[in-house]
């Protein structure tokens, strides 16, 4: 017969003799390694970026550092995708005479949308706590 191991998520207590465990993951052998790939994802969420490559990731790399990018960087770049920025500079111009220089104004319907996106998400993201209602 073949031996059989548990796999147990335990945590030492200073007070008892033995760990306690804080949950099974059943069996080595029948083991659903996509579910303990989602769990680890999700305990890694609550830590540091640096904490949650440390814990996860080998040895042999560092964690330098991270930069919060936020909707104004991802609406920057959907903006220039889109190529707004090119359709604004176009309609801008005169069909005659001396053509118009628009990355100014392009740059401004750009603010312009960014503050009105990021005021309408501010809402969105506020957290809401248990019976409360959310904010229309």
């Amino acid at each position: 017969m073949r031996e059989s191991r548990k796999i147990l998520s335990a945590a030492s207590q200073a007070t008892g003799r033995f760990p306690k465990v804080l949950f099974s993951l059943g069996r080595e052998d029948d083991l659903d390694r996509d579910a303990v790939k989602r769990l680890v994802a999700s305990l890694a969420r609550l830590l540091e970026p640096g904490e949650a490559l440390a814990s996860t990731a080998a040895g042999d790399l560092e964690f330098v550092s991270s930069v919060p990018f936020g909707g104004t960087y991802v609406l920057d770049h959907l903006w220039r995708r889109l190529k707004i920025d090119r359709i604004v500079g176009q309609v801008g111009q005169p069909k005659r005479g001396r053509r118009r220089d628009m990355s100014v104004t392009e740059r401004v319907l750009y603010s312009l949308e960014q503050q009105r996106l990021e005021k309408r998400l501010s809402g969105a993201l506020t957290p809401v706590r248990a019976g409360q209602a959310p904010d229309s």
